[in-house]
């Protein structure tokens, strides 16, 4: 687990996962509370291509948080989408 979402280890290959193939970003959507909020600046969010499935799977957090792996959701996206059988 340790090695998987804070280093980026598969834990099957003893590799790095990959990075991804293209990035892109676009705006954080506001809710209807932060509708109201006077100095509420919506915060850009950032995207990665995945080489094996070609989705884009979010990089970033949806909620406003600091979170200690900054790669976390792409290397829970590889460790599902590289070694799930495929038929």
């Amino acid at each position: 687990y340790h090695m998987n979402y804070y280093h980026g280890v598969s834990s099957k290959t003893r590799d790095f996962y990959p990075d991804p193939i293209a990035y892109r970003t676009y705006n954080r959507p506001m809710t209807k509370s932060q509708k109201f909020l006077k100095n509420f600046n919506p915060r850009v969010l950032n995207k990665g291509l995945c080489s094996n499935c070609n989705t884009w799977v979010d990089l970033d957090s949806k909620k406003i948080c600091p979170i200690k792996s900054p790669n976390i959701y792409w290397w829970k996206h590889c460790q599902k989408c590289l070694f799930q059988k495929k038929e």
